[in-house]
């Protein structure tokens, strides 16, 4: 497994301890590691998601904080990033830095 498969998997398992659904932290995992927006497509194809499931985990991290869905001016497409609300983003640090802990532990 690779490493960018590796932090999605432990990024939807921690959440799943979290009661929200597996693909809801796989979702965010690869949106905390893209450096660019990206389309539901484009999420789905990579985690090997059905869009719905896509659309369904955007929405639920949405009024979390921790995802921004950007509409596209003439266009129905949705462009998708992390983000950090205030409150949000010091547990999000550190919920990152646990699971590149993790993830050097071979975990």
């Amino acid at each position: 497994m690779n490493a960018r498969r590796a932090f999605t998997v432990s990024v939807g398992d921690l959440l799943a301890s979290w009661n929200l659904p597996h693909a809801t932290g796989r979702v965010y995992g690869l949106l905390l590691i893209s450096a660019d927006t990206l389309t539901l497509d484009e999420i789905a194809g990579e985690l090997e998601l059905s869009k719905g499931a896509v659309s369904t985990a955007v929405r639920q991290l949405d009024p979390w904080g921790l995802a921004r869905v950007i509409p596209q001016p003439g266009s129905r497409r949705l462009q998708v990033e992390a983000s950090c609300s205030p409150g949000t983003g010091r547990r999000a640090a550190e919920t990152l830095s646990l699971l590149l802990t993790m993830l050097a532990r071979g975990h």
